[in-house]
């Protein structure tokens, strides 16, 4: 049956990676991408994004074509009423999918008016949007820390009790229950800390979560000899032997396209790795790729030397809480929807790990941070 998807954050590391999955899964379907206006044209940059993320993906080239020839950039603003649209311009003689895909994603207090103009009133918008056009489902993307300060075991159910740490959780945690009292059918997907390609280590677009971790190491690492000359080895406030819930891309977009395909029940779902890596694990392999032999994770803040207080307070305002809580992402809902489960599985050993910092290393963060990396093949 042929479907018009209307999308949202197609310029985005996963919705350009959702486009691809949605082209590769047919060859009829409509894609109407909802682009955000700039100076440039939206149809050109829907076409950039989608190719860069294509090369970063080796897509096949039929997968490719068909996803440039098909997807249509609509210029559309989140903060904007009505989106800045005339409903005529995404209107479908077919029944319509909506996938709400586009966020902001940023920290801190200077942040917080427009994380909820984009994301919370946003959402609203987009609901109201597909409410007014019929949509057959609408499909939206949150993330899995929605769970706030909750540590353990997280289920796929809907927010009721979380605490947010800071406001791009809280926008996140309005939006997924404007979305679950949505008077259509709806479905939330909560992604954990995306990374590249599972096999090009690559990003179709910005390299963001931990990638940005790994930058205020480098930029801490650019400054420690004026810190304290070099005299101790680095030390971070972080529990190395908790799980980073680390997955990539394509599996997002994958799991995320089938789940949505699939018949259930259910309406809550993690995108998120069962097997993911732990905290120390990540950490030693960023460190690896920056050439830094000497650091330690500390548990108490008085350990910290007086030049790591620099780095804590790079990390204070998101990256703290990540490293010093448990989260545990249950994913009964997803296995259930999948038709292979077992195809989740993603172990990430130390080989693996360095794999993707080491590519980030060469093809991004060189570029800002110029320090040496490791002589170890990654």
């Amino acid at each position: 049956m042929k479907r018009t998807h209307v999308i949202t954050g197609a310029t985005g590391l996963l919705g350009a990676a959702l486009v691809l999955q949605l082209a590769a899964r047919t060859s009829a379907d409509d894609l109407i991408c909802l682009v955000r206006p700039a100076d440039s044209d939206p149809q050109k940059r829907l076409t950039a994004a989608l190719s860069e993320a294509a090369k970063a993906y080796r897509t096949d080239a039929l997968t490719t074509q068909r996803a440039l020839r098909k997807a249509k950039a609509v210029s559309a603003d989140l903060t904007l009423p009505g989106l800045g649209l005339d409903s005529i311009q995404v209107a479908s003689p077919y029944p319509t999918w909506f996938w709400h895909v586009g966020a902001l994603i940023g920290f801190g207090h200077a942040n917080r008016r427009r994380l909820f103009a984009t994301n919370t009133a946003g959402t609203r918008r987009i609901v109201d949007l597909a409410t007014q056009m019929k949509a057959e489902a609408l499909h939206y993307v949150s993330t899995a820390y929605v769970a706030g300060s909750r540590t353990g075991e997280i289920p796929e159910q809907p927010i009721t009790d979380a605490v947010p740490r800071e406001f791009y959780e809280a926008s996140k945690i309005a939006a997924e229950r404007i979305v679950w009292n949505a008077p259509l059918p709806t479905r939330i997907y909560r992604p954990t800390a995306i990374i590249g390609h599972h096999a090009t280590y690559a990003c179709g677009g910005p390299y963001t979560g931990v990638y940005g971790l790994m930058r205020r190491i480098a930029l801490h690492q650019s400054l420690r000899h004026r810190l304290d000359g070099g005299r101790h080895p680095i030390r971070l406030l972080a529990r190395g032997d908790l799980p980073l819930n680390l997955v990539p891309v394509d599996h997002v977009a994958r799991e995320l396209v089938e789940i949505a395909h699939a018949s259930t029940p259910h309406r809550v779902f993690h995108l998120s790795n069962p097997t993911p890596p732990t905290v120390g694990a990540t950490l030693r392999a960023i460190f690896t790729q920056l050439g830094i032999a000497a650091w330690e994770l500390v548990d108490d803040p008085a350990l910290l030397h007086p030049a790591d207080l620099h780095l804590a307070e790079l990390f204070r305002e998101f990256y703290a809480d990540y490293l010093n809580h448990e989260h545990r992402f249950r994913r009964d809902h997803a296995h259930a929807a999948l038709l292979q489960p077992a195809r989740t599985q993603y172990p990430m050993d130390d080989d693996l790990l360095n794999q993707f910092f080491a590519h980030y290393h060469r093809h991004e963060l060189a570029r800002r941070h110029p320090v040496p990396a490791t002589r170890k093949p990654a």
